[in-house]
């Protein structure tokens, strides 16, 4: 039995039921994630017959919150230190038949979508590719090196050409290294 979305709290096929604050918990949006993402997680650790128990660093407040309350639908020992949560198998530790996946009308796979530029624009702008004219990023060594040089040096006339102008005006010092319009007085 498979929720995908809750209005109240779910009773199973074989009349288990969901613990009424995890209910609550998958019923916010900004929770639900996290509880479907554990739920799969929690899966495939209890699958796995080689880890008895895993150990889950730097969990905020609210995940630990969520972490325990599927730990117990999933019969697993929690124990937390300060941040640091830590669950283990038990012998009653089981497949819930109460599960929580997302939902069909949400695409929500765990596969990235990889989106790319039109590979129509050659010219390289917008790509970080400055001067890379019609080879665009197939240049040469030597190539490369050459436009290395020529942006370097007009960087470096740039700061030649601001050095040589004269420094801003300073106010003269008195005796006592004060600007002398800067008196203290102490």
């Amino acid at each position: 039995f498979f929720l995908s979305h809750m209005t109240e709290p779910a009773v199973g096929p074989t009349g288990a039921a969901v613990e009424p604050a995890l209910a609550a918990a998958y019923q916010n949006a900004r929770h639900r994630p996290t509880i479907e993402k554990l739920d799969a997680q929690f899966e495939m650790f209890l699958q796995n017959d080689k880890l008895f128990q895993i150990t889950l660093n730097n969990v905020s407040a609210p995940h630990q919150t969520l972490v325990e309350y599927m730990a117990r639908h999933f019969k697993l020992k929690c124990t937390v230190v300060d941040s640091t949560m830590t669950l283990a198998k038990t012998d009653a530790t089981q497949l819930p038949t109460v599960r929580f996946k997302p939902r069909g009308d949400e695409k929500r796979d765990g596969v990235p979508t990889i989106m790319r530029r039109d590979d129509g624009d050659k010219s390289g702008a917008g790509r970080g590719l400055a001067g890379a004219g019609s080879r665009g990023g197939n240049k040469t060594v030597t190539e490369r090196e050459q436009d290395y040089a020529e942006v370097r040096n007009r960087i470096f006339a740039e700061a030649a050409a601001k050095s040589k102008s004269p420094p801003p005006a300073r106010e003269p010092l008195s005796p006592n290294n004060d600007r002398v319009g800067d008196r203290r007085t102490g």
